[in-house]
């Protein structure tokens, strides 16, 4: 007996169902990895700059890209509630990347501290102001790499040529 379209396209459901879930989780393990690399780098920044000015108030990069670390892992599930918003609010997007470094300094600090872990002679309100530094210093970075991931999706969705960039 000859198979039916119902049969065939029921094995693409499920397959779609099993894969979804993958799917989900890799794109969250991909913002997740993002958002820690922006706390890091965030911290980094600003803790070298203040570090450079008030060196018995801050702490040696090794803290500091933990502070980040610990900072951008939970600091960006709090944010992802945010970043939807960011296409109605597309004039403030760019300084999400301040209050992002802010969260990240204060949260990692705090967490790290109240763990009894060794983060060096930095406090709470010394990592956020770092943070906040950083964060602000990154906001150049980042609209020059949003741009350049914009311009190398046009050319490589554009269909009609195949030596031009769209713009």
């Amino acid at each position: 007996m000859p198979r039916t379209g119902n049969n065939d396209s029921s094995y693409l459901y499920i397959c779609g169902a099993l894969c979804l879930p993958v799917i989900v989780t890799l794109i969250f393990a991909l913002v997740t990895a993002v958002c820690v690399l922006d706390g890091v780098l965030s911290m980094l920044i600003g803790n070298a700059i203040f570090r450079d000015v008030h060196p018995s108030d801050y702490t040696d990069n090794r803290h500091a890209s933990i502070i980040g670390a610990v900072g951008g892992c939970i600091a960006s599930v709090a944010f992802s509630i945010i970043i939807p918003c960011l296409p109605i609010l597309s004039y403030v997007a760019p300084f999400i990347s301040v209050g992002y470094g802010a969260a990240v300094g204060a949260i990692g600090s705090a967490v790290l501290d109240a763990a009894d872990i060794d983060i060096g002679h930095i406090d709470v309100r010394n990592a956020t102001k770092a943070g906040a530094v950083g964060g602000a210093i990154l906001i150049p970075i980042q609209l020059v790499m949003g741009l350049i991931f914009y311009l190398l999706g046009a050319r490589t969705f554009d269909r009609r040529s195949d030596d031009r960039l769209l713009l």
